[in-house]
């Protein structure tokens, strides 16, 4: 640690935290303030929040199908500064250049300065800022649920308090480990499941390596009270209001939805792990790792034979500048030629090789009764990132959930290529710059074609959605016609609907609620496929009995990737017909909603008796 305080020291990490800051600046640049969608998901993730900062109560006031930390702890950023979009992009760039911070630390016990400043700068230009798709939400930003970037964020710092374990010794890093890993169990399944599983491996591997009994019982012991604590904080906490069984039932629901059959055999969630057609992922798996086998192929081992046969220093330093010269000219036929958001398909099939290459090195040091602590942090990265991808197992990508659950094996992947693969191909053909030089060529060609799609699609954003703190940048009317439409039906909400009353959305958009500051008198904010069946269409209809709202708003949303294609018609019949029966048209604007015609929102207002 003093060691950081002499000068060369301070000057090497002030030159690293520069670049992290020069490469995320970049990246908050391009992408400012047009990170959300404005109707799917990311509308969910202020409201909560902003109503539990005003006293509501998770799982009883909100209907939610999550573990409750990231809410809570969201509400807590709301109520110490303001309940505004600003707050939390605030919070979560703190957050990113936190882990980007994380990271390095992690990656120089088992690399160097400048695998782990490279590997770093992918995750800020491809995964913290980026945008893929038509839909926004996916990345760390304006994540579609802060559970996932959370519990993230909590397992590197779990592995990097593993880490510091191996190295000291110190109770007080178990202690750490067990609250943490408590705190991820209450975000999402997927993420704890996947840091778990991993950590007891790491774990296994250190008891059988020499542990005495007593120890084994004492980490055991000490991550077992240590994992209960926050859990019962929240028991806890909901017991003010319900029993401790319901609150416990409440916390281990995200679990239970995950055994859940009518989701996990819904078109959507075949969809996003890839059994919707498993043979032709399959065969789109093989053929990203195909690809990825030609790039090292073209442009490492290639450039590298060529090389190996030149003799005389200033000619090999020639061909080499010509070499990264036709790489650079390359990069516009690279961009068609290659089917980049597919390229990553292939990240399960590496992430198990890497488990497989590391546990033969754990086998080979097993003779010598010692086992490096390098090898056990990469052994269980790799578990993590294999572990992680299997709510995407088939369809793993950097775009939808794969912003997240991808990002560890992609930086994985990376380190690969820059350490080991480099080094045996710059040994085998006696030109290790050579090959460290075309391989970190070949990263910067992938985050360039990544951070350029990225950048294309948030050009075509123009349009200001909501005003101040709250503004948000989407389509311009060229691209979509909906930002614009939004705009009028929020003025109308404005015009309309006095401060003191409600509405619903319906299916899906409770962000005109957060941005209009009116509420919800419901318990329930979405009312897509998905939520239908975790909380069951009849429960939501008598909610709305119980608390009609003043009005009701409906907003066109093609639904087809859930296996229904207009609520009302092919799901929510009977909320509709509730809503039919009980509401008169205000106004409509742009399209009818459900039509099939194009995009429209119609805002109702309540008959004056209401049927039960």
């Amino acid at each position: 640690m003093l060691n950081f305080f002499a000068k060369k020291s301070f000057l090497k990490f002030f030159a690293i935290i520069s670049t992290f800051a020069a490469v995320g600046g970049f990246m908050a640049y391009i992408s400012w303030r047009k990170w959300p969608d404005i109707l799917i998901d990311f509308g969910r993730e202020l409201y909560v929040p902003w109503q539990l900062s005003q006293g509501a109560v998770l799982y009883l006031d909100i209907a939610y199908f999550n573990g409750p930390f990231s809410a809570y702890l969201n509400s807590l950023i709301f109520k110490i500064f303001s309940p505004t979009l600003i707050t939390i992009v605030i919070f979560n760039i703190i957050l990113v250049f936190s882990l980007a911070i994380l990271l390095f630390i992690i990656i120089k016990n088992f690399s160097d300065n400048l695998n782990a400043v490279i590997i770093v700068c992918t995750f800020l230009s491809i995964y913290a800022f980026s945008q893929y798709l038509i839909v926004g939400n996916f990345n760390f930003i304006t994540p579609y649920s802060h559970e996932i970037t959370h519990g993230i964020i909590l397992s590197f710092w779990i592995i990097f308090c593993f880490i510091s374990y191996l190295e000291k010794r110190n109770t007080l890093w178990l202690i750490s480990i067990g609250i943490s890993l408590s705190f991820v169990f209450l975000t999402k399944p997927e993420v704890f499941l996947a840091i778990s599983v991993s950590i007891a491996i790491g774990f296994f591997l250190i008891f059988i390596i020499g542990q005495s009994s007593k120890e084994k019982i004492k980490i055991i012991s000490v991550l077992s009270v240590c994992f209960s604590i926050p859990i019962l904080f929240f028991i806890g906490f909901f017991k003010q209001y319900i029993s401790a069984d319901e609150a416990a039932s409440y916390i281990l629901s995200p679990y239970i939805n995950l055994i859940n059959g009518s989701l996990l055999s819904s078109p959507y969630y075949l969809w996003v792990t890839g059994m919707d057609k498993p043979l032709i992922n399959l065969q789109k798996l093989i053929l990203s790792f195909s690809w990825i086998m030609a790039g090292f192929f073209l442009f490492l081992l290639f450039p590298l034979y060529l090389l190996n046969k030149i003799d005389g220093e200033n000619l090999k330093k020639i061909t080499m500048i010509l070499i990264l010269i036709i790489i650079f000219f390359s990069l516009p036929y690279l961009r068609v030629l290659v089917h980049w958001m597919d390229i990553l398909r292939s990240l399960p099939l590496i992430a198990l090789i890497m488990i497989i290459y590391t546990f033969k090195k754990i086998r080979f040091h097993f003779h010598f009764k010692s086992l490096p602590i390098k090898i056990i942090i990469i052994h269980v990265l790799s578990w993590f990132s294999f572990l992680l991808l299997f709510k995407i197992i088939l369809n793993t990508n950097a775009y939808h959930y794969g912003f997240a659950l991808a990002m560890p094996a992609t930086l994985l992947s990376i380190y690969a290529l820059l350490s080991s693969v480099s080094i045996k191909i710059g040994y085998k053909f006696q030109n290790l710059l050579g090959a460290k030089f075309l391989s970190i060529a070949m990263i910067i060609v992938f985050n360039f074609m990544y951070v350029d799609f990225s950048y294309s699609l948030y050009k075509l954003k123009t349009l200001a959605i909501g005003e101040g703190e709250n503004k948000i940048i989407t389509w311009n009317p060229e691209v979509s016609e909906k930002g614009v439409i939004f705009n009028k039906a929020l003025k109308k909400i404005e015009e309309t609907i006095k401060i003191e009353e409600n509405f619903i959305v319906l299916p899906e958009g409770v962000m005109m609620n957060f941005l209009t500051k009116r509420k919800n008198p419901t318990p329930y904010l979405n009312f897509m496929p998905p939520e239908l069946i975790i909380f069951g269409e009849n429960k939501i209809v008598n909610s709305f009995i119980k608390s009609p709202p003043d009005f009701i708003i409906l907003i066109d949303k093609d639904t087809s990737v859930f296996g229904f294609k207009h609520f009302g018609k092919d799901f929510g019949e009977k909320i509709f017909q509730w809503v039919q029966e009980n509401y008169k048209e205000l106004i409509t604007i742009g399209h009818e909603p459900f039509s099939g015609k194009g995009f429209g929102i119609k805002i109702l207002k309540k008959a004056d008796k209401v049927k039960e």
